[in-house]
């Protein structure tokens, strides 16, 4: 069972609204989508906010906090425009009959009580509640004098309170389905949205820029290195032309970071699924509705799980991201096993001309196919066939690369250490990782020391805690001496005469420029020849 919070949107509920645009059982739809294309992946980049924590409602207040002059015609956020009489009675009437009664009290202007008639007093009441009654010139002229007095700020306010009490349900009303529970969608009007309430009259163009703020937040968290523009470049392909690629790397490189980041950015577009080790299709399928926001059950069965998956991919277009695709593949198996999960995949999705991508480790795909193929006879011509690129990212990257890996990951960081840190990280098993690592931990031993930024000592502590020490050369405390060569070490258990400190012997010199004093070998000789006789 998946945890989804209570205000996920389903996106059966989506896939519905799309397939009813692409057959023409909601033509106003259709001409929307038709008008501005981008407004699919903006249902979709709703759908996952929905998923998020504090979903439309946060993300509703968000906005408004950082696009506040959207709200309400731009005349009420300009301090140096005039704000006439007549502009302030045009904006009265937008807005009659919503919140008017909030920006002068009927009381303050109105002269007349109601009619006798109490058939007549509600639609008295509310003739009088929103303008002054005709043929009234004293009425009038107390209402105009009561509009002049309010200040901008009281207009302004209007429009971003009403945002604040309605936007995140108008968001969500924008996703759901064209019913009767739903205030935002009328059945005479073809399914046609109603994407511009009375308080933001250009909410779409509103949206469509803090999707693509959304965007360029996420990336800049991410250094671009060689392997990220490679993992960006062959997403966006796989994305526009609705095709099936595959991406191999290392992850020490930050091949799962730049994927996960991509999709992160493209919400609307793509969903990262982490592909489940095994052979079930039942855990592949739970692990893209994960992806997707599907909910599912302990008591879900798999076919309907498969079949709502399916007409969600179908009608949606959404790109489905696979990362550890070699689990596709099934770890054990006989000779009459079948890749089930492959087949599925390849005839349910990438044959209906959909945009996939595998990601895995270099080889990890291949060795696994060629594993079982050898093992069953399956023929892997019919999926391979069908990759329109392969990509195999580098093992290393440039120093270049890495010093803007320490930029992004340790902006507290003094440039003068981050060359110190790509030195050693270069020499750690870690890389990418090792780089992280030892920038988070010298911005806290700095924080946690009260150093007001980063000092060498707190990278060299970092170092040292994060890179093991036979990764990196060790730094010699100073006056230690460094330690003896090995072939010394052996003559420790007879230890040499006292001699001279200057005697030449411990300079290792050569055979050719110190050889052996002639005068010792006649002695020994002498020696010899005399016990001899």
């Amino acid at each position: 069972m998946n945890d989804l919070p209570k205000s996920a949107i389903s996106p059966l509920v989506i896939a519905t609204k799309l397939a009813a645009a692409a057959n023409l059982t909601a033509p106003a739809f259709a001409k929307q989508i038709q008008k501005e294309p981008r407004l699919v992946e903006l249902l979709w980049f709703l759908q996952w906010l929905s998923m998020q924590p504090g979903g439309l409602d946060k993300f509703a207040l968000e906005l408004i906090e950082q696009f506040p002059r959207h709200f309400g015609p731009a005349i009420v956020h300009d301090e140096n425009g005039p704000l006439t009489l007549e502009r302030r009675e045009q904006i009265w009437k937008a807005i009659s009959g919503m919140v008017e009664n909030e920006l002068i009290p009927f009381q303050s202007w109105a002269t007349e009580k109601g009619p006798d008639d109490a058939d007549d007093y509600e639609t008295f009441a509310r003739s009088i509640g929103s303008y002054p009654k005709p043929c009234d010139p004293t009425e009038e002229k107390r209402f105009r004098a009561a509009l002049m007095k309010l200040p901008r700020a009281k207009f302004r306010d209007v429009f971003i309170d009403a945002a604040k009490d309605r936007l995140g349900s108008h968001l969500r009303a924008l996703c759901m389905e064209d019913d009767k529970d739903r205030d935002w969608m009328r059945r005479d009007c073809g399914g046609a949205l109603m994407l511009e309430p009375w308080y933001c009259e250009n909410l779409v163009t509103v949206l469509l820029e803090a999707m693509d703020l959304h965007a360029g937040r996420i990336e800049l968290q991410l250094a671009r290195t060689e392997v990220v523009s490679l993992v960006f470049d062959r997403l966006d392909y796989a994305w526009q032309k609705k095709v099936l690629v595959k991406i191999e790397g290392d992850t020490r490189t930050g091949k799962t970071e730049s994927v996960k980041a991509w999709c992160v950015m493209n919400p609307g577009k793509a969903r990262l699924v982490s592909t489940p080790s095994g052979k079930s299709c039942t855990d592949l399928f739970k692990a893209i509705a994960e992806a997707i926001g599907l909910s599912y059950g302990p008591k879900s069965k798999s076919t309907d799980l498969k079949d709502q998956i399916q007409y969600v991919i179908s009608h949606a277009g959404l790109f489905l991201v696979l990362d550890e695709a070699h689990f596709l593949l099934p770890a054990n198996f006989d000779r009459n096993t079948q890749p089930a999960r492959l087949d599925w995949l390849r005839t349910r999705i990438i044959d209906r001309k959909l945009p996939v991508a595998l990601v895995t480790t270099p080889q990890a795909f291949r060795h696994s196919a060629n594993r079982f193929e050898k093992w069953t006879g399956y023929n892997f011509g019919q999926f391979f066939g069908r990759v329109m690129l392969n990509v195999t990212l580098p093992n290393e990257l440039s120093e270049e690369d890495l010093l803007g890996v320490v930029k992004i990951q340790g902006p507290d960081i003094p440039e003068k250490f981050h060359r110190f840190i790509v030195a050693r990280a270069m020499q750690s098993e870690g890389y990418l990782k090792a780089i992280e690592a030892v920038c988070s931990r010298a911005s806290y031993v700095a924080r946690r020391d009260g150093h007001p930024v980063v000092t060498q000592a707190d990278v060299e502590l970092a170092l040292s805690e994060v890179i093991p020490a036979q990764s990196a050369p060790v730094k010699l405390a100073p006056g230690r001496p460094p330690a003896p060569p090995a072939p010394l070490a052996v003559k420790r258990t007879r230890p040499p005469a006292p001699v001279a400190a200057a005697r030449p012997t411990l300079q290792a010199p050569s055979r050719q420029t110190s050889p052996a004093p002639a005068l010792e070998a006649p002695d020994r000789t002498t020696s010899l020849e005399m016990e001899t006789v």
